[in-house]
Order: C-alpha cells, then sequence, then structure tokens
C-alpha cells in the first residue's frame, strides 16, 4: 500500500496536470472497481477537474462538486500519459481498473507531453 508521502506526491501531481481539465470519458476495465454509488461514476463525464485531495489513503478527483474516490490498495498505481478517448482498454482481468480520459484544457496541450489521460490499475 503507498505510503502518505506517496500519496501526497501523486496529489500534487494529478492536481498540476489535471486540474482545469474536462473528463470526456471513464472507462472500466475491472468490474470490481465499482461500487453502488448515486449519482453513478458516468455523472463525472462532461464535467471539469476542480481539485485533488486525500482523505486518509483515498484520493478524490473532484469534477464540478462531484467526486471519484480512488483508492490504491496493496499494489496500486496511476499512469498519467497521452491517449486516443477511442482507444478502449479491454475488459479483462489484469492490471488495469480504469482509465479517466481529459481534453486538453483550457490552455491546450500542457508542459507534460499533453497528458490526456489518468489510468489506474
Amino acid at each position: 500500500m503507498p505510503e502518505l508521502p506517496e500519496l501526497d506526491a501523486a496529489v500534487d501531481q494529478l492536481r498540476e496536470r489535471l486540474v482545469g481539465r474536462r473528463l470526456l470519458v471513464v472507462h472500466v476495465a475491472a468490474f470490481s472497481v465499482l461500487k453502488t454509488a448515486d449519482p453513478p461514476h458516468s455523472s463525472l463525464v462532461g464535467r471539469q477537474l476542480t481539485g485533488v485531495f486525500r482523505r486518509g489513503k483515498f484520493l478524490l478527483l473532484e469534477a464540478e462538486e462531484r467526486y471519484a474516490v480512488i483508492h490504491l490498495a496493496l499494489a496500486g498505481w496511476l499512469k498519467l500519459g497521452e491517449g486516443g478517448v477511442g482507444d478502449r482498454p479491454p475488459v479483462r482481468p489484469g492490471p488495469l481498473a480504469v482509465r479517466l480520459d481529459f481534453d486538453d484544457g483550457p490552455h491546450g496541450p500542457n508542459d507534460h507531453g499533453g497528458d490526456r489521460q489518468c489510468v489506474v490499475g
């Protein structure tokens, strides 16, 4: 399980690279990551990411007063990178759990190579 300093570093990087971007698609690759929630995860689509926070060992992605809650469990990981919205991840067991696709943000591609995805495994 990631330690708190690692989670703080992840929050800083996610905040720097993704806040201000609009969430385009939520791809769920592992059914086990879904939890019953109202409103559903699909209600995040089309909203702008307005904040990234840590509460204990949970990462919270705020999108206009809606939240995606992420817990990395024992061997979880995050990856930021470039990708196409149409590139749907396979639905199968494996390291990929959820992929969040974002637009290029209010100022176009950023200094980090145009990161448009946050992948959680």
